[in-house]
């Protein structure tokens, strides 16, 4: 029993041990992780940040973290051009488990990190609405982030109005390097409603519920992984609407990923289809965009997002857009040809435009192969380029969208239809089109300078 009892008070010494000395240790995490992200947003270039404790405890700290724009435009989409503040209120947990006052974890944490900005209290307190803006910095180096915006509306004097629904955003393991980021990432949000009885045409909006899935790790350099995002449906039109007014969309739908190919090479893929679209008197069922990118030099890869950082970074504040490009393009110049030089590929899967008259379809593919062992140039990029596309339609569809041409052009109606035979005939004679199986179709190809048209050079670049 003495043993027990010797036991006992040695576990809780060493709990009580832990929990005065667990928040110094993983307050100087919190402190390391706060100057890294501070770091990270300054090297980004777009930001000047700046981060200030206005109160110390020993479980815990506040703060300041200010960001200020670098860029004019940037600037203009902040009221009066004012920075963005952001007070942050950083609690340390015991063991390290919980965060006193702001929330508890079941697993061993850092910081739990609790970010309020007052202009944003304010205008979503009149709304009803409010969010939570938490970050947990984890104790092996990666963060976990959750914010949240609960429902709220908003009326305008004229009897405008815009309603919310509740948003919801988890990142967890989420890692920046090099301009790249990686990690989990869960996004649900139930949509909104728009209403405009102003100045100008009546309006009515709604966007559907939206979502995003992701979950990618860094390998070799870059992220890896797959991610998955959906709309279900995207409405706006005039009150009252006529039936060939309005703009309607149903289920859009984005799938990607990246992965490792070749030894020292990445791979990229995205698919995108959208099941209607309506888009006044234009109707299309279903549209479907798929490609690859493929063959992309890793150390090139990682050496372009440096430079493009560096350059957002290096550019002085206020630096005019068309200036900063320039200055972006010189920057990117030398990784992007050596990228180049590896010879990556994008690739044309599949491009589907579905109308009442048919399909338009489409599929090919773009490499460059500069001769071996150089580096191509602006001036060489055309002689080493390699593509290939062919296009179709079926003869409903190219006998309506010459007919469309012609009404255009100021055709009489009772002469489109003829004007549209008559222009279809001139295009396959031309070269421009040829028939096959029904369809029209087009192939264009470009290969070591030469550009065909169906089979037939009609540049030499």
């Amino acid at each position: 029993m003495k043993k027990l009892r010797i036991a006992v008070i040695g576990v809780v010494a060493l709990l009580v041990l832990a929990a005065l000395g667990g928040p110094a240790f993983t307050g100087g995490i919190a402190a390391r992780r706060i100057e890294a992200s501070v770091a990270a947003i300054n090297q980004q270039g777009q930001f000047d940040a700046s981060y200030t404790r206005t109160a110390s405890g020993w479980f815990g700290q506040q703060g300041t973290l200010t960001i200020t724009p670098r860029t004019a435009a940037l600037a203009r989409l902040l009221p009066a051009g004012q920075p963005i503040t952001l007070h942050m209120d950083v609690a340390y947990g015991p063991f390290p488990f919980a965060a006193w006052g702001q929330g508890f974890t079941p697993w061993p944490v850092g910081a739990v990190i609790n970010l309020r900005n007052p202009a944003l209290d304010r205008l979503l307190a009149e709304a009803h609405s409010g969010y939570t803006l938490r970050s947990t910095v984890g104790l092996a180096g990666g963060n976990d982030v959750l914010a949240r915006l609960r429902a709220g509306s908003y009326h305008t004097a004229d009897g405008g109005s815009i309603e919310w629904q509740p948003l919801r955003l988890r990142a967890e393991n989420l890692i920046v390097r090099d301009g790249m980021s990686a990690g989990d990432l869960g996004l649900r949000w139930k949509g909104l409603t728009f209403s405009k009885n102003g100045p100008g045409t009546p309006m009515q909006a709604r966007v559907g519920t939206v979502e995003l899935h992701g979950s990618s790790r860094f390998k070799d350099g870059v992220p890896v992984g797959s991610y998955r995002f959906t709309v279900d449906s995207i409405e706006a039109a005039p009150v009252p609407t006529a039936a060939d007014q309005g703009f309607a969309l149903r289920t859009l739908r984005v799938v990607g990923g990246a992965a490792i190919g070749a030894p020292g090479f990445v791979d990229s893929s995205a698919r995108i289809e959208i099941a209607s679209l309506h888009a006044g008197a234009g109707r299309f069922a279903p549209m479907v965009l798929d490609l690859d990118l493929t063959h992309l030099d890793i150390p090139a890869y990682v050496a372009l997002t440096r430079a493009l950082q560096n350059a957002q970074r290096d550019a002085p504040p206020g630096t005019p857009p068309l200036a900063a490009a320039r200055l972006s393009m010189a920057a990117l110049q030398p990784p992007l040809m050596m990228l180049l030089a590896r010879q990556p590929m994008l690739q044309l899967k599949q491009l589907r435009i579905g109308m009442p008259q048919g399909a338009l379809q489409g599929s090919g593919e773009i490499s460059l192969a500069p001769p071996a062992g150089t580096v191509p140039t602006p001036q060489t990029l055309l002689l080493a380029l390699r593509a290939h596309f062919t296009l179709s339609a079926p003869q409903p569809l190219a006998l309506y969208l010459a007919t469309e041409r012609a009404a255009k052009a100021g055709a009489p109606p009772a002469q489109q239809g003829a004007m549209a035979q008559q222009m279809l005939q001139q295009f396959v004679q031309q070269g421009l089109l040829r028939r096959q199986a029904g369809d029209y179709v087009l192939d264009l190809s470009v290969d070591k300078g030469a550009v065909q048209l169906n089979g037939r050079t009609i540049k030499q670049l």
